[in-house]
Formats: C-alpha cells, sequence, structure tokens
C-alpha cells in the first residue's frame, strides 16, 4: 500500500460492521530478505507499481484504530511439515513439558513474524 492510512479509511468505509480486511504477508521484514532484495534489483529506479517495505504491526493497528477497525488480530499458525510429534512425545508436549513447549513457541513466533505472518483487520461496530 502505499498509503497505509488512506488505504484503511477506504477499507473500513466499504465493509460493513464485522466485516474484515484479511492479510497475508511472507513475514514482517520480507523487504530485508535476499530473494526480495534481489528481486528489487530487476525493478527499474521509481517505479510506481512496485512498493517493498515492512510490515510494522503496531503502526498497522494504530492506523487502523483511527479508521473504525477493532484491535489487529493475528492468525499464527505452523505451516505444515515446521512440527511433527511420535505419540510418546506429544502426549509430553501436552502435559506441558518446558523444553517441547518453548520450543514449539520459539518455532510458532519466529515463522509468524519472520517468514509467514497472516492477520486481519474487524470493522467496530458488529
Amino acid at each position: 500500500m502505499h498509503d497505509y492510512a488512506e488505504t484503511l479509511r477506504e477499507m473500513a468505509r466499504v465493509l460493513a460492521p464485522g466485516g474484515r480486511a484479511v492479510f497475508v504477508e511472507p513475514g514482517a521484514q520480507h523487504s530485508r530478505s535476499p530473494e526480495t532484495l534481489a528481486f528489487l534489483q530487476t525493478v527499474p529506479p521509481g517505479d510506481p507499481d512496485w512498493i517493498e517495505r515492512d510490515v510494522v504491526l503496531e503502526e498497522i493497528d494504530a492506523l487502523a484504530r483511527a479508521s473504525g477497525f477493532s484491535e489487529l488480530v493475528i492468525r499464527p499458525t505452523l505451516p505444515d511439515g515446521h512440527r511433527q510429534y511420535g505419540l510418546t512425545q506429544w502426549m509430553r508436549f501436552r502435559e506441558g513439558d518446558p523444553a517441547l513447549a518453548d520450543d514449539y513457541l520459539a518455532q510458532l513466533k519466529a515463522i509468524n513474524y519472520d517468514a509467514h505472518l497472516v492477520f486481519y483487520l474487524e470493522k467496530r461496530g458488529a
């Protein structure tokens, strides 16, 4: 989005109360990834059709609230293949094994900020 505030105001205007604007991002800091930096070398300087900037959740949340949305909601997930458990390990995890819980949370936090970020904004009034 070239102008977050303007775009969020328009989203809030067209959504019904309780409506959601859903965002799927390749990571909050994807503008610094090697893939993005390599791609940006192929874009002509000043190309108005391409913008690359980091996702700053606090900034989006503040602008969204000012536009009529509720608090930004993050939908954390672990994509397939990131964590698998044998039954014994799963039972230990469910029983609160601190090492397994710490490992799971570290993966969840890293993936859902660095590599995969899904969040939504819900228009107030539902």
